[in-house]
């Protein structure tokens, strides 16, 4: 997309799309059948993620399996809480549930996750899910979240999309909505999960809950992740090699 089109859709002074240009960042995913947007090229630029500390909360679900400590130290400038089972007794808990999960139960562990969230964060632009295992490049979530901050009361929601059975879902190892879609979403009645994809089951009942309200004039927006920009369980570089998660053994 060229400069100067990017620049007339942008309001001076934020990273906010004017409503009557909005199309023309949407492009169509042929894989999954559908229109997204995308954080425009201009966008990729270095930013300080702290500096957006305040309009934003990352949830991270953890297993007893996986380094706090490290998590913490490595994202030390990341607005990050983590969310832990019952029974994980670790200081760097910043919530703990009131029931230990199983592999296969993650989706009951992020449905009890966002009904906590929904009780007790409130008024931020950004809510997003990262898992242990995610390396993030910081220059690109920091457009990503300054993006989707600056258009909060849009109905935003940004991932990997997957189509399955028809329907389409953001999964990965980090996805995020808007401040206005997750407060749609803690304002619907959503039942327990009966799916063991949380992704999946995540992505149907946000879905369902947005389409649930009839809306005349909102329009729920796909926004897809670079998937070159964050990355999942191993990361390789010069010098690098590193592996993350619960199945990574102990030597």
């Amino acid at each position: 997309m060229g400069k100067e089109i990017i620049d007339t859709l942008i309001i001076e002074g934020t990273r906010k799309v004017k409503d009557e240009v909005l199309g023309q960042i949407y492009f169509y995913d042929y894989e999954t059948r559908r229109n997204f947007i995308k954080l425009p090229e201009k966008f990729y630029v270095p930013g300080r993620i702290i500096d957006l500390y305040y309009q934003y909360q990352i949830i991270v679900p953890i297993s007893k399996r996986e380094s706090i400590t490290f998590l913490k130290n490595f994202y030390s400038d990341l607005n990050v809480k983590v969310y832990c089972d019952v029974d994980d007794y670790r200081d760097g808990c910043d919530i703990r549930s009131d029931k230990s999960y199983k592999y296969h139960q993650l989706s009951y562990k992020t449905f009890d996750m966002f009904n906590y969230v929904c009780k007790n964060f409130e008024d931020f632009k950004i809510y997003a899910k990262m898992d242990f295992d995610a390396y993030i490049d910081k220059n690109y979530v920091y457009g990503v979240l300054k993006f989707i901050s600056d258009n909060s009361e849009r109905m935003i929601y940004y991932g990997n999309p997957i189509l399955r059975n028809g329907k389409v879902f953001n999964g990965g190892n980090f996805y995020a909505i808007s401040g206005s879609l997750f407060r749609d979403y803690c304002s619907c009645k959503i039942h327990p999960p009966k799916k063991p994809n949380e992704d999946e089951w995540f992505g149907e009942v946000l879905n369902n809950c947005f389409y649930s309200k009839n809306y005349i004039n909102e329009t729920l927006i796909y926004m897809k992740n670079d998937m070159t920009k964050i990355l999942h369980k191993h990361y390789t570089d010069d010098g690098v090699d590193i592996k993350l998660g619960r199945w990574v053994k102990k030597e």
